[in-house]
């Protein structure tokens, strides 16, 4: 976008993310469609669950789940179920314009619950009760290179620092997108 004043053409800045330029890297027409043109996208089951899942997790830090030590494990995975759920339920008509079955997105709840509790272990097994308040949900920006990053999580407790980043994903490789992100999170 320009905007013309005394003779001068300021350009508004576009900061990209890592997803961006990953998206861009994917299919440019895609990127030009979502970033530039701002064309509407149509709701996946993979994003609602993603962001679904992610705003669980964020719940667990931002309400501080995570310092409830002396809570039966078995009321903590219902905690952590519970906060998934509801977070579901937000996405009630999204998922509903899917057009999928019920037994289909019952098995995408049921297997989102998994990874809840996939990342409840996850974090008793590190002995995240007896670690410092970690940052969650924090966007950091690059001003020399115009990038912006979202990061899940940092341990400030650690150094160098550790960045966390929540993935829904089921693989476990470490891709060049992964590795790319990184890269761009670093900076």
């Amino acid at each position: 976008k320009s905007n013309k004043s005394e003779g001068k053409v300021k350009k508004k800045k576009r900061w990209l993310s890592p997803t961006a330029i990953n998206n861009y890297l994917k299919c440019p027409r895609q990127f030009f469609l979502s970033k530039i043109k701002k064309a509407k996208q149509k709701p996946s089951i993979h994003l609602i669950r993603g962001n679904a899942v992610h705003k669980a997790i964020e719940k667990f830090f931002k309400n501080r789940v995570y310092r409830y030590a002396e809570i039966e494990y078995s009321d903590l995975r219902h905690l952590v179920i519970s906060l998934f759920k509801t977070e579901w339920k937000e996405n009630e008509q999204a998922l509903s314009s899917l057009e999928m079955t019920i037994d289909e997105l019952d098995y995408f709840s049921w297997d989102s619950q998994k990874m809840m509790l996939n990342f409840l272990d996850d974090f008793v097994r590190n002995k995240g009760f007896e670690k410092p308040n970690p940052i969650v949900e924090k966007t950091l920006f690059s001003h020399k290179y115009l990038l912006l990053a979202r990061l899940d999580k940092i341990d400030k407790h650690i150094l160098p620092h550790y960045i966390e980043d929540f993935k829904t994903s089921k693989s476990t490789e470490i891709t060049e997108d992964v590795k790319r992100q990184m890269g761009i999170c670093s900076l």
